[in-house]
């Protein structure tokens, strides 16, 4: 647990969008601690479609608005016309007089704002749907490997093959997408090219419109941000959907930070092993997972750790379950100012080796950088583990970790590494006494 995460409100959420916390589109399950959830069947893994309230896009705040030939074509029905991307990467053509979508339009709007793909962030500045024959560049497909990547934290899903798209009927939508891209600074920057006639910073998500499979997203090409004298090639990427899961309360650690649930999922969903509660409503529990658009996958059961919002707190006696569905990270709302902390942060100086100090119950300490510790666990040994102590394990090998000091006593918590800055005066190892009152 790093201190970034301790001098912040943290909010449950998974993987890339640590700091929002989703509401789901499908009806709340009404359940509170250790209660039973029903779960709602999921378009994305039984393959039929579930009504879906879409919140409001996202504000917009840049220009120009969105522009180019989707708007023209795509007007929520087939295609009224051809047009492509980057020299015939992407090519949307009309669709037959036959091609009727069996995915409803609902469906795939569902499936595009819930994704990883970032699509509500940009639909305010703009957005066009429609469905019509999809014809994406081979060389754009071939090649590409799913890496499964999984750490101590974090589980990646299991992602199906990258589909091919050659004349498929699917729906196509489509946003402007804008990343701010931080770019160091350039005494002599080059000259800025003009962006082609046909550079529309288009993002575009499909969807089969005969199976609500086969997921893309198609990401346009473009001048390159830091480097304008060359241009970034357009690219795919196989999208996943969020989606909030019932869970169930397992049990509760008695230092009253921690509990475990346990988690109805998918076998291929990613998920994070680790759930916070709403950092602006601490009773409120979401767990998030990562999940394959239109795969059909076993259920799962996984055993999660809860933690407290913060790490000066402990955990509500009544836990609220949020409700269950496809969910939309984007349009978080924070409800209001976070709840007072019960405890305090301290941080340790590397200069306070051998020192003796007084903390109340439930200060955290903040013990100094151990360089030699990045990417591996912290040197960490306390003498009482219950009276200070880890906050259930360790550390998240950022170099530092945090102590919590749990009940009334005395200990020792000694830092057998390298202590960055610690003057030549400490004994070695790096030892620091602590009383709790």
């Amino acid at each position: 647990m790093s201190i970034a995460t301790a001098r912040i409100p943290r909010i449950a959420c998974a993987g890339l969008l640590a700091l929002l916390a989703a509401a789901a589109c499908a009806k709340p399950s009404p359940g509170t601690t250790g209660s039973t959830q029903s779960q709602l069947t999921d378009h994305t893994t039984a393959r039929t479609g579930v009504p879906c309230a879409l919140p409001p896009a996202a504000p917009f705040d840049s220009s120009p608005w969105m522009g180019g030939p989707a708007l023209t074509a795509l007007s929520g029905g087939a295609a009224r016309q051809s047009f492509s991307l980057d020299s015939g990467a992407l090519t949307i053509e009309p669709p037959r007089q036959t091609d009727i979508p069996s995915v409803p339009i609902g469906q795939a709007k569902c499936d595009a704002f819930a994704s990883d793909a970032a699509i509500g962030n940009f639909a305010g500045g703009g957005l066009a749907i429609g469905y019509g024959r999809v014809t994406v560049r081979r060389d754009l497909l071939g090649g590409q490997t799913v890496q499964v990547v999984n750490d101590a934290d974090t589980v990646a899903p299991t992602l199906p093959a990258t589909p091919t798209y050659l004349d498929r009927l699917a729906w196509v939508l489509v946003v402007r997408s804008q990343f701010a891209v931080p770019c160091p600074m350039q005494v002599n920057p080059p000259p800025t090219p003009d962006a082609r006639p046909t550079d529309y910073d288009y993002q575009v998500f499909l969807l089969d419109a005969t199976t609500g499979g086969a997921a893309l997203t198609y990401t346009e090409g473009r001048v390159a941000p830091c480097d304008p004298r060359r241009r970034d090639k357009p690219f795919v990427a196989v999208p996943t959907d969020w989606v909030s899961v019932p869970w169930t309360l397992a049990s509760r650690d008695k230092d009253g930070y921690s509990a475990r649930i346990t988690a109805q999922m998918a076998s291929c969903d990613g998920y994070d092993t680790l759930v916070l509660p709403d950092a602006y409503r601490t009773n409120y529990v979401q767990v998030l997972v990562q999940r394959p658009i239109g795969v059909a996958c076993e259920a799962a059961k996984h055993t999660l750790t809860l933690h407290a919002a913060e790490v000066t707190s402990d955990l509500p006696k009544n836990l609220v379950h949020a409700p269950t569905g496809l969910a939309f990270p984007w349009a978080y709302v924070q409800p209001g100012s976070a709840p007072p902390s019960t405890g305090t942060l301290l941080t340790i100086e590397a200069d306070q080796c051998g020192k003796h100090i007084n903390v109340d119950t439930d200060t955290v300490l903040v013990l100094p950088l151990v360089s030699s510790a990045l990417g591996k666990h912290y040197p960490v040994h306390s003498s009482a583990p219950r009276v200070v102590g880890p906050l259930d394990g360790g550390s998240d090998d950022a170099g530092l970790d945090e102590v919590r000091a749990w009940s009334a006593g005395q200990a020792d918590i000694t830092v057998t590494g390298q202590v960055d800055g610690a003057p030549s005066t400490c004994a070695r190892p790096w030892t620091l006494h602590v009383s709790v009152h």
